[in-house]
Protein backbone atom coordinates (compact mmCIF):
# COMPACT_ATOMS: atom_id res chain seq x y z
CA UNK A 1 0.00 0.00 0.00
CA UNK A 2 1.51 3.37 -0.99
CA UNK A 3 1.49 6.41 1.28
CA UNK A 4 -1.51 8.08 -0.35
CA UNK A 5 -3.60 4.91 -0.15
CA UNK A 6 -2.58 4.50 3.49
CA UNK A 7 -3.61 8.10 4.15
CA UNK A 8 -7.02 7.40 2.62
CA UNK A 9 -7.40 4.24 4.70
CA UNK A 10 -6.75 6.27 7.85
CA UNK A 11 -9.40 8.74 6.70
CA UNK A 12 -11.91 5.90 6.45
CA UNK A 13 -10.87 4.66 9.88
CA UNK A 14 -11.44 8.13 11.34
CA UNK A 15 -14.87 8.27 9.75
CA UNK A 16 -15.82 4.88 11.18
CA UNK A 17 -14.65 5.86 14.67
CA UNK A 18 -16.68 9.07 14.51
CA UNK A 19 -19.82 7.23 13.40
CA UNK A 20 -19.45 4.88 16.37
CA UNK A 21 -19.30 7.95 18.61
CA UNK A 22 -22.62 9.45 17.50
CA UNK A 23 -21.03 11.24 14.52
CA UNK A 24 -18.47 13.06 16.65
CA UNK A 25 -14.68 13.05 16.95
CA UNK A 26 -12.21 15.50 18.44
CA UNK A 27 -8.99 16.93 17.04
CA UNK A 28 -6.69 15.03 19.47
CA UNK A 29 -8.22 11.74 18.28
CA UNK A 30 -7.59 12.71 14.65
CA UNK A 31 -3.98 13.59 15.43
CA UNK A 32 -3.56 10.30 17.28
CA UNK A 33 -4.86 8.29 14.30
CA UNK A 34 -2.48 10.15 11.97
CA UNK A 35 0.37 10.24 14.54
CA UNK A 36 3.06 8.98 12.16
CA UNK A 37 2.21 11.71 9.66
CA UNK A 38 2.80 14.71 11.93
CA UNK A 39 -0.12 16.49 10.30
CA UNK A 40 0.38 20.00 9.00
CA UNK A 41 -2.30 22.61 9.68
CA UNK A 42 -3.41 22.34 6.06
CA UNK A 43 -3.85 18.58 6.27
CA UNK A 44 -5.72 18.81 9.56
CA UNK A 45 -8.00 21.41 8.03
CA UNK A 46 -8.71 19.24 5.00
CA UNK A 47 -9.34 16.15 7.13
CA UNK A 48 -11.76 18.14 9.28
CA UNK A 49 -13.50 19.46 6.17
CA UNK A 50 -13.78 15.91 4.83
CA UNK A 51 -15.42 14.77 8.06
CA UNK A 52 -17.71 17.79 8.13
CA UNK A 53 -18.84 16.95 4.60
CA UNK A 54 -19.85 13.56 5.98
CA UNK A 55 -21.90 15.24 8.73
CA UNK A 56 -19.33 14.48 11.41
CA UNK A 57 -18.86 17.03 14.19
CA UNK A 58 -15.18 17.72 14.82
CA UNK A 59 -14.74 19.09 18.33
CA UNK A 60 -12.09 21.78 18.46
CA UNK A 61 -12.30 22.52 14.74
CA UNK A 62 -13.94 25.60 13.24
CA UNK A 63 -15.18 24.85 9.74
CA UNK A 64 -14.56 27.55 7.12
CA UNK A 65 -17.69 29.46 6.15
CA UNK A 66 -17.57 28.04 2.65
CA UNK A 67 -15.30 25.65 0.81
CA UNK A 68 -13.94 27.49 -2.22
CA UNK A 69 -14.64 24.91 -4.87
CA UNK A 70 -12.96 26.83 -7.67
CA UNK A 71 -9.69 27.20 -5.78
CA UNK A 72 -9.63 23.63 -4.55
CA UNK A 73 -10.45 22.18 -7.95
CA UNK A 74 -9.03 24.35 -10.76
CA UNK A 75 -9.32 21.57 -13.31
CA UNK A 76 -12.43 20.98 -15.33
CA UNK A 77 -15.15 19.49 -13.15
CA UNK A 78 -15.38 15.73 -13.54
CA UNK A 79 -18.74 14.15 -14.31
CA UNK A 80 -20.49 12.72 -11.29
CA UNK A 81 -20.04 8.98 -10.93
CA UNK A 82 -22.73 7.11 -8.98
CA UNK A 83 -21.72 4.69 -6.27
CA UNK A 84 -21.79 1.03 -7.18
CA UNK A 85 -23.79 -1.55 -5.27
CA UNK A 86 -21.46 -4.12 -3.76
CA UNK A 87 -22.26 -7.78 -3.21
CA UNK A 88 -23.15 -7.19 0.44
CA UNK A 89 -25.68 -4.52 -0.54
CA UNK A 90 -27.15 -6.78 -3.22
CA UNK A 91 -27.57 -9.63 -0.74
CA UNK A 92 -29.35 -7.30 1.67
CA UNK A 93 -31.68 -6.12 -1.10
CA UNK A 94 -32.44 -9.69 -2.12
CA UNK A 95 -33.36 -10.61 1.47
CA UNK A 96 -35.53 -7.52 1.81
CA UNK A 97 -37.46 -8.27 -1.38
CA UNK A 98 -38.00 -11.82 -0.16
CA UNK A 99 -39.46 -10.46 3.08
CA UNK A 100 -41.88 -8.30 1.11
CA UNK A 101 -43.27 -11.42 -0.54
CA UNK A 102 -44.52 -12.48 2.88
CA UNK A 103 -46.71 -9.38 3.19
CA UNK A 104 -50.21 -9.81 1.81
CA UNK A 105 -50.97 -7.42 -1.02
CA UNK A 106 -53.80 -4.97 -0.55
CA UNK A 107 -56.72 -4.49 -2.91
CA UNK A 108 -57.95 -1.08 -4.00
CA UNK A 109 -61.02 -1.56 -1.81
CA UNK A 110 -58.82 -2.24 1.22
CA UNK A 111 -56.71 0.84 0.55
CA UNK A 112 -59.84 2.98 0.40
CA UNK A 113 -61.05 1.60 3.72
CA UNK A 114 -57.62 2.10 5.28
CA UNK A 115 -57.41 5.73 4.16
CA UNK A 116 -60.84 6.46 5.65
CA UNK A 117 -59.75 4.86 8.94
CA UNK A 118 -56.40 6.68 8.92
CA UNK A 119 -58.14 10.02 8.57
CA UNK A 120 -59.95 9.11 11.78
CA UNK A 121 -56.64 8.46 13.55
CA UNK A 122 -56.60 4.64 13.37
CA UNK A 123 -52.95 3.65 14.01
CA UNK A 124 -53.50 0.01 12.99
CA UNK A 125 -54.79 1.21 9.62
CA UNK A 126 -51.65 3.34 9.18
CA UNK A 127 -49.43 0.34 9.85
CA UNK A 128 -51.29 -1.82 7.34
CA UNK A 129 -51.25 0.95 4.72
CA UNK A 130 -47.48 1.24 5.15
CA UNK A 131 -47.07 -2.51 4.70
CA UNK A 132 -49.04 -2.72 1.46
CA UNK A 133 -47.17 0.27 0.01
CA UNK A 134 -43.65 -1.01 0.67
CA UNK A 135 -43.65 -2.60 -2.79
CA UNK A 136 -44.65 0.74 -4.28
CA UNK A 137 -41.64 2.34 -2.59
CA UNK A 138 -39.37 -0.23 -4.26
CA UNK A 139 -41.01 0.56 -7.60
CA UNK A 140 -40.57 4.31 -7.16
CA UNK A 141 -36.97 3.85 -5.95
CA UNK A 142 -36.28 2.09 -9.25
CA UNK A 143 -37.08 5.34 -11.06
CA UNK A 144 -34.05 6.96 -9.39
CA UNK A 145 -31.42 4.26 -9.90
CA UNK A 146 -27.93 5.08 -11.23
CA UNK A 147 -28.01 8.60 -9.80
CA UNK A 148 -25.50 8.19 -6.98
CA UNK A 149 -27.37 6.23 -4.31
CA UNK A 150 -27.58 2.48 -3.84
CA UNK A 151 -30.92 0.72 -4.19
CA UNK A 152 -30.85 0.00 -0.46
CA UNK A 153 -30.41 3.66 0.45
CA UNK A 154 -33.13 4.72 -1.97
CA UNK A 155 -35.57 2.22 -0.49
CA UNK A 156 -34.71 3.25 3.06
CA UNK A 157 -35.22 6.93 2.26
CA UNK A 158 -38.42 6.08 0.39
CA UNK A 159 -39.79 4.16 3.36
CA UNK A 160 -39.08 7.12 5.63
CA UNK A 161 -40.95 9.41 3.23
CA UNK A 162 -43.84 6.93 3.09
CA UNK A 163 -44.19 7.02 6.88
CA UNK A 164 -43.94 10.80 6.89
CA UNK A 165 -46.63 11.20 4.24
CA UNK A 166 -48.99 8.80 6.02
CA UNK A 167 -48.56 10.64 9.31
CA UNK A 168 -49.77 13.76 7.50
CA UNK A 169 -52.87 12.16 5.98
CA UNK A 170 -55.13 13.08 8.89
CA UNK A 171 -54.17 16.73 8.31
CA UNK A 172 -55.58 16.72 4.77
CA UNK A 173 -59.03 18.21 4.08
CA UNK A 174 -61.85 15.75 4.72
CA UNK A 175 -63.18 16.13 1.17
CA UNK A 176 -59.92 15.04 -0.50
CA UNK A 177 -60.53 12.21 -2.96
CA UNK A 178 -58.81 8.88 -2.33
CA UNK A 179 -56.91 9.14 -5.62
CA UNK A 180 -55.61 12.57 -4.66
CA UNK A 181 -54.39 11.29 -1.29
CA UNK A 182 -52.57 8.38 -2.93
CA UNK A 183 -51.01 10.73 -5.46
CA UNK A 184 -49.77 12.99 -2.67
CA UNK A 185 -48.22 10.02 -0.85
CA UNK A 186 -46.32 8.96 -3.96
CA UNK A 187 -45.25 12.51 -4.79
CA UNK A 188 -43.89 12.95 -1.26
CA UNK A 189 -41.77 9.83 -1.76
CA UNK A 190 -40.48 11.05 -5.13
CA UNK A 191 -39.66 14.53 -3.80
CA UNK A 192 -37.81 13.07 -0.83
CA UNK A 193 -35.74 10.75 -3.05
CA UNK A 194 -34.84 13.58 -5.43
CA UNK A 195 -33.71 15.74 -2.50
CA UNK A 196 -31.68 12.87 -1.01
CA UNK A 197 -29.90 12.31 -4.32
CA UNK A 198 -29.03 16.00 -4.65
CA UNK A 199 -27.60 16.05 -1.13
CA UNK A 200 -25.57 12.88 -1.78
CA UNK A 201 -24.14 14.29 -5.01
CA UNK A 202 -23.16 17.55 -3.30
CA UNK A 203 -21.44 15.66 -0.48
CA UNK A 204 -19.62 13.33 -2.87
CA UNK A 205 -18.43 16.26 -4.99
CA UNK A 206 -17.09 18.04 -1.90
CA UNK A 207 -15.39 14.86 -0.71
CA UNK A 208 -13.67 14.43 -4.07
CA UNK A 209 -12.43 18.02 -3.99
CA UNK A 210 -11.08 17.62 -0.45
CA UNK A 211 -9.40 14.31 -1.28
CA UNK A 212 -7.73 15.79 -4.36
CA UNK A 213 -6.41 18.74 -2.38
CA UNK A 214 -5.07 16.50 0.39
CA UNK A 215 -3.30 14.39 -2.21
CA UNK A 216 -1.74 17.53 -3.69
CA UNK A 217 -0.63 18.71 -0.24
CA UNK A 218 0.92 15.34 0.55
CA UNK A 219 2.70 15.14 -2.83
CA UNK A 220 4.05 18.67 -2.32
CA UNK A 221 5.31 17.83 1.18
CA UNK A 222 7.15 14.74 -0.06
CA UNK A 223 8.69 16.62 -2.99
CA UNK A 224 9.88 19.47 -0.76
CA UNK A 225 11.26 17.00 1.77
CA UNK A 226 13.31 15.34 -0.97
CA UNK A 227 14.55 18.71 -2.24
CA UNK A 228 15.37 20.19 1.17
CA UNK A 229 16.50 17.05 2.93
CA UNK A 230 14.07 17.83 5.76
CA UNK A 231 10.38 18.37 6.35
CA UNK A 232 9.12 21.64 4.91
CA UNK A 233 7.56 24.14 7.29
CA UNK A 234 4.11 25.63 6.72
CA UNK A 235 5.35 28.82 5.03
CA UNK A 236 7.53 26.83 2.60
CA UNK A 237 4.66 24.52 1.76
CA UNK A 238 2.25 27.42 1.23
CA UNK A 239 4.74 29.22 -1.02
CA UNK A 240 5.37 26.06 -3.06
CA UNK A 241 1.66 25.45 -3.64
CA UNK A 242 0.85 28.98 -4.82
Amino acid sequence: MNDINKFQELLKKTLEIAKNQKNRVDVPTIKDIFAEWELSDSQLREISSYLAANKIEVAGYVQPEKLKMEENNPDKEKPYEPKKINSKDSAYLKDYLEELKGIAEGSREEEIRLIHRMKQGDSAAKQRYIEINLRKVVEIAGEYKNQGMTAEDLIQEGNMALIQSINEIDELPADNRIEEIQRQVYETIRSHLAASIREQQENDTMENVIMEKMNRIYAAMKKLENQLGRKADISELAKYMK
